[in-house]
């Protein structure tokens, strides 16, 4: 069992997440920001033909390092991609500036956050992603517990 089989593998294509992930990313334009980048499992699933750039973003380097290899194996073309490790509950507005990103993405980091962690996460990714009427916008794929 390895990381990516938490977010991939056979159960998330079987419950339709592989899907789900490859059908939002595909709506991923302009200047786009990932939080929780991990490692780099969402990279095979951007249309790069729609973005101008890719910023990634991750609380461990080693995740990071990660995604870094994987990126290698499957370049996006000509799109330039940062790393950029940061705190996307606290880091993004100092890091970034207010209205910087067309696009904000989030796929299960929310939900390893807590809730204070989360409020914050979203908080920031508010501020950071242009306004709806510039056309920002922010695509999550996340889970949670019932209570």
């Amino acid at each position: 069992s390895t990381y990516d089989d938490l977010d991939g593998g056979s159960i998330a294509s079987s419950l339709g997440i592989d899907d789900a992930r490859k059908n939002l990313l595909r709506s991923a334009k302009g200047n786009v920001l990932e939080i929780g980048v991990g490692t780099g499992l969402n990279l095979e699933s951007y249309d790069y033909d729609s973005i101008d750039s890719l910023t990634l973003v991750d609380i461990s380097e080693g995740m990071l390092s990660q995604a870094k290899l994987r990126l290698k194996e499957k370049q996006g073309g000509d799109t330039p991609i940062k790393f950029v490790q940061a705190d996307a509950t606290s880091e993004l507005t100092s890091l970034f500036g207010e209205d910087k990103f067309d696009t904000v993405v989030d796929t299960f980091s929310l939900c390893v956050m807590g809730n204070e962690g989360a409020k914050h996460c979203l908080e920031e990714m508010a501020m950071v992603v242009k306004k709806r009427e510039g056309g920002g916008q922010i695509l999550l794929i996340e889970n949670t517990r019932a209570s």
